[in-house]
């Protein structure tokens, strides 16, 4: 850029790409002037200015750019000893035991007033997906579900507990199938930028609407075949979870086809659809998509919606949108709609019989292997592409996807791993030592995070004893539940006394869980004093665990020190 006098300088200007679909923030810039002194002069650090420093020519060096006022908050949590959760963990861990299910702790959970489920969902999940206690407590949700559900064509539709847990489930064990099962299409549609606009309102003048026609309905095929084709590469704790919700829906409905709609509304609404319509936030893209693409991807996404809600439906189905009328009826023609349905069995009817050992992908990508040992004057054979991939046991790298691969690493092997300023990540174990080279800072740190996050839980499963299958920082996900049970202990004894005076329960203002009007009536009394007992239960060990936590402030009073700001600050 031209200067003053004549002269040159260098312009760099940092961004910070975030994520989520957040717009890019500027962090500043840095002018170097090209000069007599450019070559020869001393180092030195520029600092990042904003922009308006640049207009300024005559401004002060280092004037004021502005102010900001910051409000601190801390908190400290106190995570204790797995033995001080194990009588919560075991009340969580037997809500698929006890009878009936409307009465467990996970029901109660669910029935808390303005509890937000995601949070819950999550923790449930990291405790609970790898041992076989997720099954029999998603099977008690589903009926909870079904038993409040008033229509059956919304079923799973709305929030509950069962629809997080298993979303939680589909996007962490499923998140690789996903990903290699839409990434084809989604790159394509990307890359070639289609006009797919179907609206008569919307297309452009000189546009082709039967063009665009054509453009849409072979996106739509292409992503067709890969949903359809994907059953084999589904893992199998997920197909095993939909074939549990399969066989609850058919015990509490008659009618045919509910079984499919309740598998659908999580794996096509709630996953694939949900993914093409934004599939940065799925992590199959890194970049959002334009407006054309956008329009493209939701186009799909209805599409998607419509055939499998045609293949679950016993009758016609209304649209709001005319206008998309003629290519709804060429994507749910009977063909279509056959071969969803022999997709939606094949996702949820594995039952209990086994399946060849697959492993769960967890992370892929390409990196740059880094090997030294080869002669210095020839760097260019330091550096050799490679498809690395984490599992759930192991680290696994070759040349290409459909190459054989060249090296393995057990997670169990592996002491540590690093990441220097240069984006190298060090992975060493007691045989051997390999380097991988990221892209950038950022994919550096999220390999160092997912390969620790595997080593962690599978170092828990080994140390646990057999049955017993903990992720990493189980103790905080239990304190967590706890937390949110304490935060509620007003409410749950209030619940309790309700329940044991015997006394008539305001129809108004009685919560749905004490009236258990979705209970059969022969089985109301029973509910009610199996909820009476849940509720004695989690109201003592919740409070033999806040008791602890208070005991271990005491002791330790005096002993933590923290210099405190001049700012608002609260402690937990």
């Amino acid at each position: 850029m031209p200067c003053a006098e004549g002269m040159l300088s260098l312009k760099l200007t940092l961004w910070q790409d975030l994520l989520k679909g957040i717009n890019s923030v500027f962090h500043g810039q840095v002018r170097v002037d090209v000069d007599e002194h450019w070559k020869t002069g001393p180092a030195k650090w520029f600092y990042l200015r904003s922009k308006a420093n640049e207009e300024s020519e005559g401004g002060e060096e280092g004037a004021d750019i502005g102010e900001v006022t910051l409000r601190a908050t801390y908190q400290i949590d106190h995570i204790l000893r797995m033995q001080v959760y194990r009588p919560l963990l075991d009340l969580l861990f037997l809500s698929g035991d006890v009878q009936p299910l409307t009465a467990s702790l996970v029901a109660v959970i669910e029935s808390l007033p303005k509890v937000e489920l995601g949070p819950v969902s999550r923790s449930l999940v990291e405790l609970m997906a790898q041992s076989d206690r997720i099954r029999p407590v998603l099977s008690s949700l589903y009926v909870n579900s079904i038993l409040k559900c008033q229509d059956e064509n919304t079923l799973f539709r709305g929030q509950s507990l069962s629809g997080k847990m298993l979303f939680e489930i589909l996007t962490t064990f499923g998140k690789m199938y996903l990903i290699t099962t839409l990434k084809p299409v989604v790159d394509k549609i990307f890359k070639e930028r289609k006009n797919c606009e179907v609206d008569p309102s919307r297309v452009v003048v000189g546009a082709s609407l039967e063009k665009n026609r054509n453009n849409l309905l072979l996106y739509f095929q292409m992503l067709f075949e890969r949903v359809t084709t994907s059953s084999p590469n589904c893992p199998h704790l997920i197909k095993q979870l939909l074939f549990d919700l399969r066989n609850v829906v058919g015990t509490h409905s008659a009618r045919p086809g509910v079984q499919r709609l309740a598998v659908s509304s999580f794996v096509i609404m709630r996953f694939f659809a949900a993914a093409i319509l934004n599939p940065k936030a799925f992590e199959i893209r890194k970049d959002q998509p334009d407006l054309r693409v956008s329009r493209t991807l939701l186009l799909l996404s209805k599409l998607l919606q419509r055939l499998s809600n045609c293949s679950v439906s016993e009758g016609p189905l209304s649209s709001k949108e005319v206008w998309l009328n003629g290519v709804f009826e060429t994507v749910t023609s009977e063909q279509h709609k056959l071969v969803m349905a022999t997709f939606l069995d094949n996702i949820s009817l594995v039952g209990d019989r086994s399946e060849p050992e697959k492993c769960t992908v967890f992370k892929f990508g390409n990196l740059q292997q880094v090997d030294r040992s080869r002669v210095a004057w020839r760097k260019v054979l330091h550096y050799k592409k490679r498809y690395v991939q984490l599992t759930d046991t192991q680290l696994i790298w070759q040349k290409d996807v459909q190459c054989p691969p060249k090296g393995t690493i057990a997670l169990s092997d592996i002491k540590s791993v690093t990441v220097d300023n240069k984006n190298i990540i060090t992975i060493a174990c007691d045989s051997m030592q390999m380097q991988f080279e990221a892209p950038g800072g950022v994919e550096a740190n999220d390999w160092l995070n997912a390969i620790d996050r595997q080593r962690n839980r599978a170092s828990h499963e080994i140390r646990e004893e057999p049955g017993e299958h903990f992720f990493v920082d189980a103790e905080r996900h239990v304190d967590k539940i706890h937390n949110l049970l304490y935060k509620y202990r007003d409410t749950m004894i209030e619940w309790r006394d309700q329940l044991q005076s015997d006394a008539e329960l305001d129809e108004k203002t009685a919560p749905e869980l004490l009236k258990a009007s979705y209970v059969a009536e022969n089985e109301r009394q029973l509910h009610k004093e199996s909820l009476i007992a849940t509720l004695c239960s989690t109201i003592e060990v919740t409070d033999a665990i806040q008791l602890a936590h208070e005991e271990y402030e005491k002791e330790n009073k005096g002993q933590i020190k923290m210099e405190e700001a001049p700012a608002e600050c609260s402690q937990k």
